[in-house]
């Protein structure tokens, strides 16, 4: 019964990020600062503030209290469908073009002809060979739109991880081309993550194979960002739990721990002069995750090191 809770402010703070980004630290800086002299020893509503972001933008087109209140005013928020519509094979192409389709996002299932709710989504968009993200307001149910890339790009939506949103590759290469971009680290770490942790959502909500996230894995057998591998041991941590009785439960076991060998042998067991700040956690995680999964070697050692 308060409405000061913590998806509040989880979700209070990501918006607020997400507008930011969309605008641009600048304008939002200065969209910030008129509000605060504007408004100083005084009450206000949260439509002076977006009005104030408004007033800062200097022309530009976004309408700050429509798009907000679309994200402060309901419930929930949105995943995004790609679908790319570009024809193939055709030669010296420089751009992809796709098509958008929003509805609400729930663990229980997603519908994407359901379009009882529609959000104002800022959309940073971007590509391999693109300097910069391509910002597209989407604010209808469905849109197109055409991006500078070449036919074998990788095109990656929610660029930087800003937007409230997941997002849904519906079509099979746009998947292979970001995993290639992943192996490659092309993508940024925090994409790299989001990438991850988009596949699993849709897992969970029973919109793609878990076959299709346990493939995805491949392309990040090289990653050396630590919130990434947290992201994934604790992703297939949980699917063990889910797997554990099935028959096949052995073949599982044996994908995660000759995925997650490499990350354990170079932590190693004990903390190291040159250890970065989230290695001690990330090494507890793989070795107590290879340990569930009894692991001969990790289990051969904790066992020494316990009788030691």
């Amino acid at each position: 019964n308060q409405i000061f809770d913590a998806i509040s402010y989880a979700k209070g703070a990501s918006v607020i990020r997400m507008l930011a980004a969309f605008l641009g630290i600048e304008t939002f800086q200065k969209g910030l600062h008129y509000y605060l002299t504007t408004h100083q020893f005084q009450n206000t509503v949260t439509e002076d503030l977006w009005a104030s972001l408004r007033t800062m933008q200097m022309g530009a087109s976004v309408d700050v209290e429509t798009m907000m209140t679309s994200w402060t005013k309901q419930v929930g928020y949105p995943v995004v469908r790609v679908e790319e519509i570009t024809p193939q094979n055709v030669p010296g192409s420089t751009t992809r073009t796709f098509r958008l389709t929003q509805t609400r996002f729930l663990r229980t299932g997603v519908n994407f002809d359901d379009h009882a709710q529609r959000w104002m989504i800022p959309l940073t968009i971007s590509s391999q060979k693109s300097a910069h993200p391509t910002k597209v307001l989407m604010s209808e149910d469905n849109m197109t739109v055409t991006i500078e890339a070449g036919p074998t790009d990788w095109v990656y939506f929610n660029s930087r991880q800003t937007g409230v949103y997941r997002v849904y590759y519906a079509t099979p290469r746009l998947v292979t081309a970001i995993g290639a971009g992943v192996a490659n680290k092309q993508l940024l770490a925090e994409d790299r993550l989001g990438f991850e942790f988009d596949l699993y959502a849709l897992v969970l909500a029973g919109v793609i194979p878990t076959t299709q996230l346990l493939n995805i894995y491949q392309y990040y057998r090289d990653e050396d960002d630590q919130f990434v591998w947290g992201s994934i041991i604790s992703h297939l941590q949980a699917l063990s739990h889910v797997f554990s009785e099935e028959d096949w439960f052995a073949s599982f076991d044996s994908f995660a721990c000759d995925l997650l060998m490499p990350v354990a042998k170079r932590l190693g067991w004990e903390s190291r002069p040159d250890d970065r700040p989230n290695d001690a956690t990330l090494r507890a995680q793989a070795i107590s995750f290879l340990g569930e999964l009894s692991h001969p070697d990790i289990t051969a050692e904790g066992i020494r090191r316990f009788h030691a």
